[in-house]
């Protein structure tokens, strides 16, 4: 049974903001995946680049969320259909 606990609406702008950030982070991390320094250095430098940038704007989003909601830290995921914050159970 799925314990997870809703803890906030999302606004559209939030939800949407993450959604690009999410996305861009994951196309990030497929590339790293398939590309590697010594096939082309210039293409992983700004791999790297881009991801750096990309974890700083994931993590900005989180605290300034979490801020906004004014929510205790601790570990939540974003259900992108209901436009949800969930709090998943603990194992």
């Amino acid at each position: 049974m799925d314990m997870s606990e809703i803890v906030c609406k999302l606004t559209e702008a939030e939800v949407s903001d993450i959604r690009d950030i999410y996305e861009k982070k994951l196309a990030l991390e497929n590339l790293a995946k398939i590309l590697s320094p010594g096939e082309n250095n210039a293409m992983y430098e700004r791999l790297i680049a881009d991801y750096g940038a990309t974890m700083r704007q994931f993590n900005e989003w989180w605290d300034t969320t979490v801020a906004a909601h004014q929510l205790p830290p601790d570990a939540y995921t974003v259900d992108f259909r209901d436009s949800q914050l969930i709090r998943p159970a603990k194992s």
